[in-house]
């Protein structure tokens, strides 16, 4: 079922000189694909348009809509990434500004995963990166992931991991390697959920997760989350477009075997208000995985 399409041309090839593959100029999106349709299908464009002008991209909105409609309709159910790269020929790292883009779609299926890391949460571990790229991009999903791909390192069979935790030099906790973390804490005014304000994806998953939580009545704050933030927690979870929601169950500092790992958290999850927020998301994936973990029990 993997397939891509290049400007709308099926299997077409990507040119040697593409500067997404040169240089990373680029930006990109990866949603859920559910019968045949893109999940949050006006968000998703929404939110690219966004990061495309962030670097100055011109999109063509009709085409990249038809070809995001034609590609979930022959995804069925699975996982669209749509990239868009500079379209530019002249070598160099000076970009033209603004230029056309290249639209680069491709469907896969959906990663095998079980069911219970949505129904009894997920295990994180933390890891040490330095900041990816200039502040100012950090909101926009472009291309320059080796940050990120170097994180998951961690994630090796035996690690008992799901995901990593990022910290930045000051110990500061910015994401997860591929999504976004919320925690409830509290303090003298009451429970308030927090998620880190630098570093973090203002992308399609948190901008729901937060409608979601202002429509149950949780408050809400962007802000520095460090060491102490993490373990004075109650709950937490972290959320993407594709899982939705992955309840966090536990958090430990990466590398040591997971047996003789002492936890930073260690939470009974999902957690009550986390629960409420996935019911709330109304995401289909976490409905479905769900309703398979309730039938396991």
């Amino acid at each position: 079922m993997n397939r891509h399409w290049v400007d709308g041309v099926a299997d077409a090839g990507i040119p040697a000189d593409d500067r997404g593959l040169l240089y990373g100029d680029g930006v990109f999106r990866t949603g859920l694909v559910w019968d045949g349709q893109v999940h949050q299908f006006a968000l998703q464009r929404q939110v690219l348009l966004t990061d495309a002008a962030a670097l100055g991209l011109e999109v063509d909105v009709s085409a990249l809509t038809r070809e995001m409609e034609h590609a979930a309709k022959q995804c069925g159910r699975g996982v669209l990434r749509i990239t868009l790269s500079r379209a530019q020929t002249e070598r160099g790292y000076g970009p033209r500004w603004p230029a056309p883009c290249r639209r680069i779609m491709s469907v896969a299926p959906l990663p095998a995963r079980p069911a219970h890391w949505w129904g009894r949460g997920v295990h994180a571990g933390l890891v040490s990166m330095d900041s990816a790229g200039p502040a100012s991009l950090s909101p926009h999903k472009h291309l320059n992931r080796l940050p990120q791909v170097l994180a998951q390192r961690a994630l090796t069979p035996d690690s008992g991991l799901q995901e990593v935790l990022m910290t930045d030099p000051d110990g500061r906790v910015r994401c997860g390697s591929m999504s976004n973390l919320f925690l409830k804490k509290v303090d003298a005014s009451g429970p308030a959920w927090i998620t880190p304000a630098d570093g973090s994806l203002m992308g399609v998953s948190r901008r729901s997760v937060a409608s979601a939580m202002q429509r149950l009545g949780f408050s809400l704050e962007e802000q520095a989350v460090s060491m102490d933030d993490l373990q004075a927690a109650e709950e937490g979870f972290l959320a993407n477009s594709l899982i939705g929601i992955w309840p966090l169950q536990r958090i430990t500092q990466t590398g040591a075997q997971p047996e003789s790992d002492t936890a930073l958290t260690d939470w009974e999850a999902p957690g009550v208000q986390t629960r409420a927020v996935m019911a709330e998301l109304d995401h289909p994936l976490v409905t479905d995985m769900l309703a398979a973990y309730g039938d396991s029990t």
